[in-house]
């Protein structure tokens, strides 16, 4: 895990990332101000949400060592709070934030589905372009960070 986070801090996929995240972000917003009257405050609040998280996200991706600088950061308060403890490592720090995530992502499912159920169809094409996106992502990570190193190697 330490390897693939240190060849996608410095990776040009990580930056394209941000970059869909943030045209992700403005897209959002571009159609809620679009159909602003038609919108009611829990369309508003779910909305802006999601294009704080999108926006948040995106910067930390896109900007040269937004992701670096935002790693460090944590790795190292996550350190300090468990100095002395068999919490202190990377998997324990990589285990609590994907959990974290997942709760996350979980809750807001739980919220999207009850505010406006969603056909199976569109559920359906979330879960696939989850499936593909991911695995694309670090799969592309993982050949960027070959060719990184073997590059290093050969230079």
């Amino acid at each position: 895990m330490r390897h693939f986070l240190e060849v996608w801090k410095v990776g040009h996929v990580r930056q394209g990332w941000g970059a869909a995240s943030l045209v992700l972000a403005v897209t959002v917003a571009a159609l809620m101000i679009r159909d602003h009257g038609d919108l009611g405050a829990r369309d508003w609040a779910l909305g802006s949400l999601l294009v704080a998280v999108l926006a948040a996200d995106g910067s930390v991706n896109v900007l040269p060592s937004g992701f670096t600088t935002f790693k460090d950061r944590v790795q190292a308060a996550w350190v300090q709070r468990n100095r002395g403890t068999n919490r202190a490592d990377d998997s324990h720090l990589f285990g609590v934030v994907n959990l974290g995530l997942a709760i996350a992502a979980g809750a807001m499912f739980g919220f999207v589905a009850l505010y406006r159920p969603a056909s199976t169809a569109l559920l359906a094409g979330a879960v696939v372009s989850a499936v593909v996106i991911t695995p694309l992502l670090v799969g592309l990570g993982l050949i960027e960070g070959r060719r990184a190193t073997h590059s290093t190697a050969s230079g």
